[in-house]
């Protein structure tokens, strides 16, 4: 179920968010969940790893995004608002998570690269990875003609 008034929210805070209107912990503690619309945790869950959470940032200087990863909060912008269900597992293993960072701080690399790579191929077979948190193109495509 699609939850209009914390989607809304949601957006409002990762635009913020980008715009270096607030923090980390700004972010991290006003952004919305619903038990009705995993979509909210979904996305929080995945751009709290851009979070550093040692300190207060804003997205700028040293914390200021990539290209991918800036794509990425945008997507999650048009995700939020759209009327798009989320159709990812609500348990969805975020590649590069904590364990795999642990794994690699460990010396791990190559059971850490392993695991990431499984969990990519089972991902797959849900949706287009490239266009998460939306499941497929069309989707992603219709949700961004919006915006021009």
């Amino acid at each position: 179920m699609v939850d209009r008034e914390l989607r809304t929210r949601g957006k409002q805070l990762i635009d913020q968010f980008l715009a270096c209107a607030i923090t980390n912990d700004d972010f991290d503690d006003e952004f919305p969940c619903s038990r009705g619309d995993p979509a909210l945790a979904g996305i929080h869950r995945v751009l709290w790893l851009y979070c550093d959470d040692r300190y207060t940032h804003y997205l700028n200087g040293k914390h200021c995004l990539g290209p991918k990863t800036h794509a990425i909060f945008r997507r999650c912008i048009a995700f939020l608002d759209s009327d798009v269900e989320y159709e990812w597992p609500r348990s969805f293993p975020v590649i590069g998570g904590l364990t795999l960072i642990l794994m690699r701080f460990l010396a791990l690399r190559n059971k850490a690269k392993e695991r990431e790579r499984l969990a990519a191929a089972e991902l797959e077979k849900i949706g287009d990875l490239d266009v998460w948190p939306f499941v497929r193109q069309t989707d992603y495509q219709e949700a961004i003609s919006h915006f021009h």
